[in-house]
């Protein structure tokens, strides 16, 4: 009497769960795992830095997963005061949030989780010359206290009042203004002065992000998977830079 020899499927061997997060701008490569149950992309596009006065932002850079069709776009830059930079586009996705464009000053936010943020607008002074300060003493130093303090602008009388320092005096601020010397005419107590008001140039945009989830057996083991890391916008003079992208994968 025979009987047949059974046949012994060998049992399949899975990685063991994980997650790995990529921040470094630039290329990367990702070897995917033979996964058990499910593998999760998520994407982040790098943000555009804010400009300033003179100077623009840099738009942040692209992050992607080319070979799965994933893309989160960068945020644009702050054009230095004439307008905001765009928030980064996604595609691809399960998930696909478009960033934020900025918003005034403001960097716009990052599509997830507040990260890739854009960068603020820097700030820069508002230069007029024309006006006058008279004092009884220098402008540099008030001799005794109270001295007589006197701005005129454009012809009107501005601020009319006591100053009751002993000391140097480098500047005058009121009304959200800022009164300075500046070098040139003089005669007797009166000195030509500037005028100056604090103003910021324009936010960069937020970074995209995608969220791409794969079954078990939708990604082969081993296969390398090249990667993009969109890097940060760097900003115009004193804008700030703008977060940088990142790629996070995780499976179980």
């Amino acid at each position: 009497m025979t009987f047949p020899v059974p046949i012994v499927c060998p049992s399949i061997k899975y990685d063991a769960p994980g997650s790995v997060t990529y921040t470094t701008a630039g290329a990367q490569n990702f070897t995917v795992p033979r996964y058990r149950n499910a593998l999760t992309i998520e994407i982040w596009g790098g943000a555009g830095g804010g400009g300033t006065q003179g100077y623009n932002g840099a738009n942040g850079g692209n992050s992607s997963v080319s070979a799965l069709g994933l893309l989160a776009g960068g945020g644009g830059g702050g054009l230095n005061t004439a307008s905001n930079g765009a928030g980064g586009i996604a595609s691809g996705g399960d998930v696909n949030t478009n960033g934020a464009a900025g918003s005034g000053s403001s960097g716009g936010a990052g599509a997830n989780a507040g990260i890739a943020n854009g960068g603020a607008g820097g700030a820069y002074n508002v230069v007029t010359n024309n006006g006058w300060r008279e004092a009884y003493n220098e402008w540099w130093w008030s001799a005794r206290s109270p001295d007589i303090f006197r701005i005129y602008w454009n012809g009107s009388l501005v601020v009319n009042t006591t100053y009751s320092a002993v000391g140097p005096i480098s500047s005058y601020t009121t009304g959200g203004y800022t009164y300075t010397r500046y070098s040139g005419n003089s005669d007797g107590t009166r000195f030509a002065i500037s005028r100056y008001y604090t103003a910021y140039g324009r936010g960069g945009g937020g970074g995209a992000y995608v969220k791409k989830t794969f079954s078990r057996g939708e990604l082969s083991a081993k296969t390398i998977l090249a990667l993009i890391v969109g890097a940060g916008g760097a900003g115009g003079n004193t804008g700030a830079a703008g977060g940088g992208g990142r790629i996070k994968i995780t499976w179980t």
